[in-house]
């Protein structure tokens, strides 16, 4: 069980979630108007997508601009190529990934509510199990732009949050990595929670055909949210940090 938790910290969830980065990557492939810019506007328009990158302009003003360059780029020479989505995709994951880094400064508390917010995100495909289980594979993109389950005014709220906090530290020094101790005494409280370590391979796996992802994904999360095993706050950051990291 330790073994495939160290996994999923380093990169069995970092699809789990709403990542801009990747969003911006989704929308390019997805959209349909003419010119460049009215693409990637487009594109920034949509949620899940839109209320992130309003929240990142907020708090992260050169960045934004920044992220939204890389698109205009990715159109210049028409639709973008296999290739020229690699590089978008690695570039603007690289910015997020800077911007997370601000996470590792912030309280249990705060990172608590973080990934409060993306729970309740998530709620409303519970009884839809292929919808679930593709979202705890490859996040909010999974979802069709514009799915009336995906409520703006929640995603902005959690947006806001997110960014706000990445904000607040963003020039911390001192911050938290996950220690080996950590998973060991997690490991019972997740099984004692019912978790099992089919779930984690389900997770690790991060099929979404797999009906088990579901129901394994928000076993493993809600776990651990409520936690209070040694470095449980330290495993909780590690896990939001790898959530919203690019």
């Amino acid at each position: 069980m330790n073994r495939t938790l160290k996994s999923m910290l380093t990169w069995g969830l970092a699809a789990g979630a709403f990542v801009l980065a990747k969003g911006v990557v989704i929308g390019v492939l997805a959209a349909t108007t003419p010119t460049a810019a009215e693409r990637v506007d487009a594109i920034l328009a949509q949620e899940p997508v839109a209320s992130t990158y309003q929240a990142m302009r907020r708090h992260f003003p050169i960045e934004a601009v920044q992220l939204r360059g890389l698109m205009l780029d990715a159109y210049r020479g028409g639709r973008p190529n296999d290739a020229a989505l690699v590089v978008l995709s690695r570039e603007a994951g690289e910015i997020h990934f800077r911007l997370a880094e601000g996470l590792r400064a912030a309280t249990d508390a705060e990172i608590v509510a973080i990934l409060d917010d993306w729970l309740v995100s998530i709620a409303p495909f519970d009884s839809d199990t292929t919808a679930c289980s593709a979202i705890a594979a490859g996040g909010l993109t999974s979802v069709q732009p514009g799915d009336p389950r995906l409520d703006p005014v929640q995603l902005a709220e959690a947006a806001e949050r997110l960014y706000a906090t990445m904000d607040r530290y963003r020039f911390a020094v001192d911050r938290r990595y996950v220690e080996e101790a950590d998973f060991d005494a997690f490991a019972p409280v997740f099984l004692a929670d019912g978790g099992t370590d089919a779930d984690l391979a389900a997770v690790e796996a991060r099929d979404p055909a797999d009906p088990q992802l579901c129901g394994a994904y928000r076993r493993l999360l809600t776990s651990l949210r409520g936690a209070g095993s040694e470095g449980a706050d330290r495993m909780r950051l590690e896990i939001v940090v790898s959530l919203f990291g690019g």
